[in-house]
C-alpha cells in the first residue's frame, strides 16, 4: 500500500509546548503551496535545531531521499534493486543470502556482540565488506562499522523499539528521508515476529503523519486488516476461512486417527516379534542354559559324528 505526502503549509507550537501541524485546504493545495519559503525553511531549520535532532532536516527543506528497508522474506525480490535514487539498507547476515545483482548500501546488525560473533561466516563478512555497518558498539575488526545514533533516536521517538526493523524505519525518519519502503517483513499474525509487528506499524504510522511517502508490499501483514472496520463487510472472508479451519480440521483428525492405527500395529509387530525371540532361544538351543548365562561353544554346537564302527 502506499500513501502520498502532502505538504504541510505551517506550524507553531501549542499551549503544551507541542509542535502542532496545519494541513492546508484543498483550495491551498496549488502548486507554489508546495514550495517552501525562504521563512519557513529558516524556521523549521530552527525548530530542529532546538530539539537537538542533529543530522535531521525537516520535510519543508529536504532534498528526495528514498529508503527501501529489506528483510527476509520473499517479497524483497520486489524492492527497488538497482534504480537510480534508491538507498538500500539490509539487517542482519541478509548479504550473505543476496543475489550478486542485489546491490545494497548498509548493513544493519542491532544484535549483542556475542550473537553477531556466533555466526561466523557473518562475522567474517564484516571483516572484509566496505558497505557501512550500523551496530551499537563498532570494533576495529569491522573496519566499516558506525555506531547506530541509539541516543538522538530515543530523544526524538522515544522507546517503543521491539525489533531492528522499527529501529531502522525511525533512523530512515530521523535522516529526513522522502519515501519508505520495507520489502521482506511479513511479521504475519502466529508467527514469532508477530508481536514485533505493533512497533514496525507505529512507525510506519509515524511516518505517514510526517507526510513521508510509505509503500508495503500486498503479502505483508504489515498495515493489513480484512475489512474496515465499521464501513466493510467481513462475513465473506470469515466465512471462507472458518470452512477452511473445518476442513483442515476433520483433515487433522483422520491422520492422527491413522497415525494411531500405525503406532497399533508397531506395537502388534513388536510383540510377535519379541515372542518369536523368546521360543526361539529356547526350543532351538537345549543345550544353552535357557537364562543365556552361558554360551554355547562352537565345538558344542557341532551335531556328534557317528562311531566308527558302527
Amino acid at each position: 500500500m502506499s500513501t502520498t505526502r502532502r505538504p504541510i503549509s505551517t506550524s507553531a507550537p501549542s499551549s503544551s509546548g507541542a509542535e502542532v501541524v496545519y494541513l492546508p485546504t484543498a483550495e491551498s493545495t496549488t502548486s507554489e503551496s508546495t514550495t517552501p519559503t525562504d521563512a519557513e525553511v529558516a524556521e523549521a531549520r530552527a525548530r530542529a535545531e532546538s530539539r537537538n535532532l542533529e543530522g535531521w532536516v525537516n520535510w519543508l527543506a529536504r532534498p528526495e531521499k528514498k529508503v527501501a528497508i529489506i528483510g527476509f522474506t520473499m517479497s524483497r525480490d520486489e524492492a527497488p534493486w538497482n534504480q537510480p535514487g534508491w538507498e538500500i539498507w539490509v539487517c542482519n547476515n541478509l548479504a550473505l543470502h543476496l543475489r550478486p545483482e542485489q546491490k545494497f548500501d548498509r548493513i544493519y546488525d542491532l544484535h549483542d556482540y556475542g550473537t553477531i560473533s556466533s555466526d561466523k561466516p557473518h562475522e567474517a563478512y564484516l571483516r572484509t565488506t566496505d558497505k557501512p555497518v550500523v551496530v551499537w558498539n563498532p570494533r576495529p575488526e569491522w573496519p566499516s562499522s558506525v555506531p547506530f545514533p541509539k541516543d538522538q533516536i530515543t530523544e526524538a521517538f522515544g522507546r517503543y523499539f521491539s525489533n531492528s526493523i522499527s529501529w531502522m524505519i525511525a533512523h530512515a525518519i530521523f535522516e529526513g528521508a522522502t519515501d519508505i519502503h520495507v520489502y521482506g517483513v511479513d511479521m504475519a499474525q502466529g508467527t514469532e515476529y508477530a508481536a514485533q509487528r505493533p512497533s514496525c506499524e507505529y512507525f510506519l504510522g509515524l511516518a505517514a503523519g510526517r507526510g513521508i511517502n510509505v509503500h508495503i508490499p500486498q503479502t505483508s501483514d504489515l498495515l493489513k486488516v480484512a475489512a474496515m472496520y465499521g464501513v466493510e463487510d467481513d462475513s465473506a472472508l470469515r466465512i471462507k476461512l472458518e470452512t477452511r479451519e473445518r476442513e483442515l480440521n476433520e483433515r487433522a483428525a483422520l491422520l492422527n486417527q491413522q497415525a494411531q492405527q500405525v503406532r497399533d500395529h508397531q506395537n502388534q509387530v513388536a510383540g510377535a516379534l519379541e515372542n518369536t525371540r523368546y521360543f526361539r532361544s529356547v526350543c532351538l538351543n537345549p543345550a544353552a542354559n535357557r537364562d543365556g548365562s552361558r554360551k554355547v561353544s562352537s565345538e558344542e554346537a557341532k551335531p556328534a559324528e557317528a562311531p566308527a564302527n558302527a
